[in-house]
């Protein structure tokens, strides 16, 4: 993981039956080439994504934002799905967040990954070269 992205999971609350909602996914998303059968995946490999490890108990999905470039329609879509198949929404800290846009867009706001999205490192800091003026 990057760190300007952002992973909500996506968690069954009761019984799912993920056919349908791989479905779903799949019409509104390109399905991806996974390096495993127990993955499947959906959006840009280097972007926004949704990534389903079958064998997981409960279902779980992990939707991946890539806020270097906000997705208004991806964000949408992740929480219309959520809604429709009555998903419990998680951030990375195992935090619920609900099931809106605000509560989302907040949460995404307060992440490290917004803030390494909205300002990265130097290009010296990411070199691990100091300035003239700093001390070693």
């Amino acid at each position: 993981m990057a760190a300007w992205h952002y992973d909500l999971f996506l968690v069954a609350t009761g019984p799912l039956d993920s056919g349908p909602l791989k479905a779903r996914l799949s019409r509104d998303l390109p399905v991806l080439k996974s390096p495993t059968s127990k993955l499947l995946l959906w959006g840009d490999a280097e972007g926004d994504r949704i990534d389903f490890w079958v064998d997981h108990t409960p279902p779980q999905f992990l939707a991946r934002f890539d806020l270097r470039t906000p997705s208004d329609s991806f964000r949408r879509l992740v929480l219309d799905v959520a809604r429709e198949f009555s998903l419990q929404l998680l951030n990375a800290e195992d935090g619920e967040i609900a099931g809106n846009d605000a509560a989302l867009t907040a949460d995404m706001r307060a992440s490290a990954a917004h803030a390494a999205a909205t300002n990265p490192p130097a290009e010296d800091e990411e070199n691990g070269e100091q300035g003239e003026d700093e001390e070693p």
